[in-house]
This record gives structure tokens, C-alpha cells and sequence, in this order.
């Protein structure tokens, strides 16, 4: 009788410490998660204070000086007959039709096998 209970508390003492050995992994991949996080948030805040930076230095002249030096420029469309730059014409939406109206049995009645009629 004494070793059945020695084995059922070794087995309850097993699995207490299987659970202990989970819940802090738990914790710890939580913690790596919410640490990864954070240096995400800071390799974004740098990342806009860079950007920041660079549009302060660099006028829309500067890359248009830098765009002709690699190649000639030219318009991707080329000009209208008459000297302007047409738009491409969209066919205008069709306006949606109006909602239908529900009448007082708008839901159709199933004829069922045991009816009579």
C-alpha cells in the first residue's frame, strides 16, 4: 500500500513539474515575442528619422538632375494631337439599382407532402 502511494505522488509530482516545465516555456517564447517587437518598433522609428533626413536633403530637382544623368528623359504617354496630355477615360460606373421591394410574403412558402389541399 505505501508503494502506491509513493508511485501516485512521484506520478502527480512528474507531471506538476511537466506542466511547470510548459507554462515557462510558454512564458519565455511570450517574452522573446514581445522583445522582438520592440526592436522592431525601434528599427521603424529609425528607419522614418533616416527618411526624414534624406527628404530634407533632396529637392525633387536634385533627382531629376540624378534620373537625366543615368538616361534621357521621356513621357511614358506620349502628348495628344493637340499639344495636351489627355487622361486615360474611364467608363463612368453604373449606378446601382434601386433595392427591391418586399412585399408581405416575400418569403415563398414550401409546399410540404403531408399538406392537404
Amino acid at each position: 500500500m505505501f508503494a502506491k502511494l509513493v508511485a501516485v505522488v512521484l506520478a502527480l509530482g512528474a507531471c506538476g513539474c511537466t506542466l511547470l516545465a510548459l507554462r515557462q516555456s510558454r512564458i519565455q517564447v511570450a517574452s522573446e515575442i514581445a522583445q522582438t517587437q520592440i526592436r522592431i518598433n525601434e528599427h521603424d522609428e529609425r528607419l522614418w528619422v533616416l527618411r526624414a533626413r534624406i527628404a530634407e536633403r533632396v529637392t525633387p530637382e536634385q533627382v531629376e538632375q540624378m534620373a537625366r544623368a543615368v538616361a534621357p528623359l521621356r513621357p511614358l504617354v506620349p502628348p495628344a494631337v493637340d499639344g495636351r496630355q489627355e487622361l486615360a477615360r474611364t467608363r463612368q460606373p453604373q449606378p446601382a439599382p434601386p433595392p427591391r421591394q418586399r412585399t408581405q410574403n416575400a418569403t415563398p412558402r414550401v409546399a410540404r407532402g403531408d399538406e392537404r389541399r
